[in-house]
């Protein structure tokens, strides 16, 4: 048993089976998309009540869509957005979609 390295002391080797990978925070949390939905909800404070056409905040979900396709709460927040700015066909589109992807 000397022969073995100290390094494989049993209390090390246990503990570096428990360590959990590091997993990346969901794309829609960080880096552009949070951006662009930030940007976009400013943009529909200035809407009338119940919503209205604004072409700057759709780009601006747009954007946050084509630097997240995949992340579900992206989807949601731009389909929510698309029908504020009176398009729900587009959003039930995008719904559609995200479901067919499996999100």
């Amino acid at each position: 048993m000397a022969a073995l390295a100290p390094s494989l002391w049993a209390g090390q080797a246990v503990g570096a089976l428990w360590q959990q990978p590091r997993v990346p925070p969901p794309c829609s949390r960080t880096g552009d998309a949070s951006r662009h939905l930030a940007a976009a909800h400013t943009r529909f404070r200035s809407l009338p009540v119940g919503g209205g056409w604004d072409p700057d905040a759709r780009e601006l979900l747009m954007r946050a869509l084509h630097a997240c396709p995949t992340d579900a709460k992206i989807i949601d927040e731009v389909g929510e957005g698309l029908r504020l700015l009176r398009e729900p066909r587009a959003a039930l589109a995008l719904y559609s979609q995200g479901a067919r992807l499996g999100l």
